[in-house]
């Protein structure tokens, strides 16, 4: 997409590689504002790609998305959000005077570099960073920086934005109109029955089942040695694939949930210890 078409945005958001590291959903929760990733920041995306754990995880979503991306246009140049933001990919034009730049940070000096040039263009940018002390040299720098953690384009001024990154809320007369509660409920509707049921007010308790399989042929199986667990809520979710080795690794996530009472580590632990032995069983498999 040329830029000349691209539509107009009212502030510019700079993301710095913690950001997407935490929340790799953060690209598009910038509304119809413009997203600017320094490709400084790709780079270190890369040096995560490859880890297992969370931030790996991230890493890998946010490459994806950015790949998708790629294919609409040219990111240089700035692409187009469905939902009418832009995002953007940038290069320094201009390095930070020697007076500004901090020694061995400088990934950071040129993310700093790419936010004060944005600056230039619109008064309105922003750094969005969890770093603290990247945070102190933006605005000694004159430029606006906050961290993630609250919906921000909701402001008319960012200054005012806390920098805990917490707003309070009174929800006690929205609690107050709410309805009774009442027990389950079902209708018919074109010969198809429905039941609702209260969901329980207890809290639940996760657990992550991480496996070495010999090939994605396996995986199947894998789900239903992991599917109708006792005390179990819902289906297990899968929240990572990644290759590596000719050996695929897989992430699921369990949730457990008791209607009348809080659940023990123990009694999970009961319920997941036949399924660790299953798993162990299996001569080519592998827990993580």
């Amino acid at each position: 997409m040329d830029n000349k078409q691209l539509p107009f945005t009212q502030k510019v958001f700079i993301l710095d590689t913690n950001v997407l590291l935490n929340d790799p959903n953060s690209l598009g929760s910038f509304g119809r504002n413009k997203v600017v990733i320094p490709i400084y920041v790709l780079e270190e995306l890369d040096k995560f790609k490859r880890d297992s754990g969370e931030l790996g995880r991230n890493s890998r979503i946010v490459s994806r998305k950015l790949d998708e991306m790629s294919l609409l246009g040219d990111l240089s140049k700035g692409i187009q959000f469905p939902h009418g933001g832009v995002l953007q990919v940038q290069l320094i034009r201009k390095s930070l005077p020697k007076k500004s730049a901090a020694l061995n940070k400088e990934v950071d000096n040129r993310i700093l570099a790419v936010a004060l040039e944005e600056m230039q263009l619109n008064p309105k940018t922003t750094l969005i960073t969890r770093d603290i002390n990247l945070r102190i040299r933006a605005r000694a720098l004159g430029l606006l920086s906050e961290k993630m953690g609250v919906d921000i384009t909701k402001h008319q001024s960012l200054s005012e934005v806390d920098d805990s990154g917490v707003i309070e809320f009174n929800l006690s007369k929205l609690v107050e109109d709410l309805p009774e509660p009442i027990d389950d409920y079902s209708f018919s509707e074109s010969g198809k029955a429905f039941v609702f049921k209260n969901f329980s007010l207890q809290p639940s308790i996760s657990r992550d089942v991480s496996v070495w399989l010999p090939s994605r042929d396996s995986k199947p199986e894998l789900e239903e040695i992991l599917s109708g667990l006792e005390l179990s809520v819902r289906e297990p979710r899968m929240i990572d694939e990644f290759e590596k080795e000719g050996r695929v690794s897989y992430l699921y996530r369990l949730v457990f949930q008791a209607d009348d009472r809080t659940l023990t580590d123990e009694e999970i632990n009961a319920v997941m210890g036949p399924v660790y032995e299953e798993i162990n069983s299996k001569g080519d498999w592998e827990l993580r």
